[in-house]
């Protein structure tokens, strides 16, 4: 409920010194405060009180910020990882250089999420997804890879329930792939996403995916059991039935009749109109290796090749 909701101001807490950043560019929450990534300096909210660095105080200018496990790891720019132990709610400086971590020092971590007990997996913004375990950073292929030839880059991921990862690309797709790799889901214009400029991914409680876009926000029902096909999908005209024939969808409207597809590429599924079954299907039934349709032509027999239409 939005009226439950308490805004409370944090510029007060903040001193003079600390005040000098125009914009946060990242939050981090963890279970001993919270961190905030400014243009010019790096907040800890702890114990009710800010601690502030500037990016001359930690070495360079942070590219981001993630918790493993007991310590805050910093990406700094030119240099690599960094890590932080905390003790009492604080974090113990001076920072410690991570080995084998140089290579992170020239490109900006857009995903950083455990993948086991001893590794991360890092996925840069340009320079493709590694695992890390503390001391070497192995290269990790993935089906997202070409993604990297199409004008884009990696903006921001996350992980979710089952071992999958969410990843959102600049000007082009999200896409949801599994612990090997593979693409498993691609949402992107066609699949109804307002703008595909996608800033930022966060899921709620509910299971909710809400993504900050260079123009709003959008949310996918991610979480939810069902599934909406409309125009958008290939679906045209009034939906007059529908039937599952042969583990596929099928749907009659007035301009006739559809099966759902799923593309090659794993973006959402899509309908496809047979274009000699006829118009206005308003009935259909599910006979053996048979589907019968009911239209104003007549009735149509679609048998295992779809292309096979028979009045």
């Amino acid at each position: 409920r939005f009226d439950q909701i308490l805004n409370v101001a944090f510029v007060p807490h903040l001193d003079e010194k600390q005040r000098k950043f125009s914009r946060v560019f990242q939050v981090v929450c963890t279970p001993k405060g919270v961190w905030f990534r400014t243009n010019a300096s790096l907040l800890l909210w702890s114990g009710g009180k800010f601690t502030g660095w500037s990016f001359k105080e930690t070495g360079g200018a942070v590219w981001t910020v993630f918790p493993w496990k007991d310590a805050v790891v910093l990406q700094i720019k030119k240099a690599g990882l960094v890590h932080l132990e905390m003790k009492n709610n604080a974090p113990s400086w001076p920072k410690k250089k991570m080995p084998g971590s140089e290579i992170f020092g020239n490109t900006k971590i857009a995903l950083a999420v455990p993948y086991d007990d001893n590794r991360l997996l890092l996925g840069t913004a340009l320079g493709g997804f590694y695992l890390y375990d503390d001391t070497t950073a192995q290269r990790f292929k993935t089906d997202a890879d070409h993604q990297l030839l199409k004008n884009t880059w990696l903006n921001h991921g996350i992980a979710l329930p089952g071992n999958d990862i969410m990843l959102a690309y600049i000007n082009s797709c999200l896409l949801v792939i599994d612990r090997n790799g593979k693409v498993k889901e691609r949402f992107d214009l066609s699949s109804g996403l307002p703008n595909d400029n996608i800033k930022w991914i966060f899921r709620d409680k509910g299971g909710n995916i809400w993504l900050a876009l260079e123009k709003g926000l959008a949310r996918i029902d991610y979480s939810s059991p069902f599934s909406f096909f409309d125009e958008r999908a290939g679906l045209d005209g009034l939906t007059l039935s529908v039937v599952r024939h042969r583990n596929r969808l099928w749907a009659g409207t007035t301009r006739g009749l559809y099966r759902l597809e799923r593309p090659v590429d794993n973006s959402m599924p899509r309908f496809q109109r047979l274009e000699n079954a006829g118009d206005y299907c308003r009935g259909l039934i599910s006979y053996g290796d048979t589907l019968l349709a009911a239209t104003r032509q007549g009735i149509f027999a679609v048998d295992k090749t779809v292309s096979d239409v028979k009045d």
